[in-house]
């Protein structure tokens, strides 16, 4: 125990409450302030070169303050901040089963692409600090997407991977977005679990507030009466915008002109309809894309668990449209499969990879399995997959905690470049993204309320500045007085 907390005088005492009370309350200071918006981030859907969803929450769920106005203000990178518009206003609240938060969803459109943007989330009278994101190229350049899922159960190691995720995008520019394979948490319906996971997600945050885009997929430990019942409240459609709208977790991304990555749910039927638009997806893409991939949890070609029903469903389809890479999760090993097709080796064949390994603690794999020998793989190790599309070649690479290469994979393309027009066609959606996400008026560009925002950020920063001020001064009123004492 130190002289200043067994001194007898209530003065010295009463100055380090001060002192931590305003340093606490500050909410210029405070990096624990719950009041405000929590942990923004950027969601790519179909369209990344020209749309981003900007999803964000708030404590409760506004009962004591239903009309406190949420927005992003945003604008190009690089532009004086008191330039950026008022931009849309969220689209609505969603007040989850137990009254935990209220979550916000705002779709920016007509981006450029190519182009760094930068925002703020803005609720009520709290705002964030300024983040920003890179829009996908829309031309055939060199890209990189990382993939990985299961990242649930080992907080520790969850974060050491999510510290190598930032480190990797860091090093390498040409990484534009994060690939999930589901299995965020260990309780989906339970809100703690989420808010713990998105607290360590911050840590792949850039120093300068880059965020890496995530197109999520869906997990078993996501699986929700949501899918039963779309009126029932869901944590995962709350935490991700809503990516596939409130009917069904499947959907297609373009990045540039020479990628299209078809996200698939394992939680819904395999066959039936989802088969069916998978097909479409496919077919068109054939023809569209130089490369094609897809992601989704349960795999068909395991290293330790059994096949799931994609095996008998999807894996034909794949087959039969070249896809070029399958991304897998769920068993908790890394693994590389040979080429498969008609359910052996065949050097035209699908390649799988994951399967699960974003901290999640590592299972034993079955190295026994005809299409996990060499030059397939699997072992246990915590790890990060990265794909680079180049014009020609594919390059497949997991790397562990420490960036040290652990699997390594090229494939050579199989289909001849595709000439592109400048009006590509989009995504077949079960509704238009706007329709559903943001109200009629939803855009626009108010300058008195810009002007309004502005004055509260600054009459708030004033107040944090006094309060620093203040705090100093009383730690400074507390160490005179201990010397006093002697």
């Amino acid at each position: 125990m130190t002289d200043l907390a067994r001194s007898s005088s209530p003065i010295p005492t009463f100055a380090a409450a001060l002192t931590i009370l305003l340093i606490v309350g500050s909410p210029l200071i405070s990096a624990a302030d719950t009041t405000g918006p929590q942990h923004p981030r950027v969601v790519w859907l179909e369209d990344p070169a020209h749309r981003a969803t900007i999803v964000w929450h708030t404590p409760g769920a506004h009962a004591e303050r239903p009309d406190a106005k949420h927005r992003v203000l945003w604008g190009r990178a690089g532009g004086p901040e008191s330039q950026l518009p008022l931009a849309t206003k969220a689209d609505r609240h969603i007040e989850e089963r137990l009254d935990h938060a209220t979550f916000h969803h705002a779709v920016l459109a007509d981006l450029q692409p190519d182009t760094r943007y930068r925002f703020r989330v803005v609720s009520g009278e709290h705002r964030s600090r300024t983040y920003t994101f890179e829009t996908a190229p829309d031309d055939n350049r060199p890209v990189a997407v990382l993939y990985g899922g299961d990242s649930r159960s080992d907080r520790k190691d969850r974060r050491r991977v999510n510290r190598q995720i930032r480190r990797m995008v860091r090093q390498d520019d040409r990484i534009v977005a994060m690939l999930h394979g589901g299995d965020y948490v260990e309780h989906s319906m339970v809100w703690e679990d989420w808010d713990g996971w998105l607290d360590d997600w911050d840590l792949t945050t850039g120093p300068d507030g880059e965020l890496l885009p995530v197109i999520p997929a869906r997990g078993n430990h996501e699986f929700s009466p949501h899918q039963a019942d779309p009126e029932t409240p869901d944590n995962y459609n709350a935490v991700w915008g809503q990516p596939a709208g409130n009917t069904r977790d499947y959907w297609t991304t373009t990045i540039g002109s020479h990628i299209g990555i078809v996200t698939l749910d394992t939680n819904a039927p395999i066959a039936g309809d989802q088969r069916n638009w998978l097909a479409s997806q496919l077919e068109r893409l054939a023809d569209t894309r130089r490369w094609v991939i897809a992601n989704y949890h349960r795999p068909a070609y395991p290293a330790v668990k059994r096949p799931g029903a994609a095996r008998k469903h999807w894996v034909p389809l794949f087959e039969e449209f070249q896809v070029d890479l399958v991304c897998e999760s769920d068993g908790h090993v890394l693994k590389r499969t040979v080429p498969i097709k008609r359910g052996g080796r065949d050097p035209d064949g699908v390649v799988y990879v994951g399967e699960g390994g974003l901290g999640v603690a590592q299972r034993t794999p079955d190295t026994d399995r005809w299409y996990l020998q060499p030059p397939g793989m699997a072992k246990r190790a915590h790890h990060i997959q990265k794909l680079t599309f180049q014009d020609d070649t594919l390059t497949y690479q997991a790397l562990g905690l420490d960036g040290e290469v652990l699997d390594a994979y090229e494939r050579q393309a199989r289909r001849p470049p595709v000439e592109h027009e400048e009006a590509e066609e989009t995504s077949e959606q079960a509704q238009p993204v706007t329709s559903r996400r943001l109200p009629a008026d939803a855009t626009m560009d108010d300058a008195s309320d810009t002007k309004q925002t502005r004055q509260t950020s600054s009459i708030l920063e004033h107040r944090s500045l006094v309060g620093l001020v203040l705090a100093c001064l009383a730690f400074a009123g507390a160490l005179l007085w201990r010397r006093r004492d002697g």
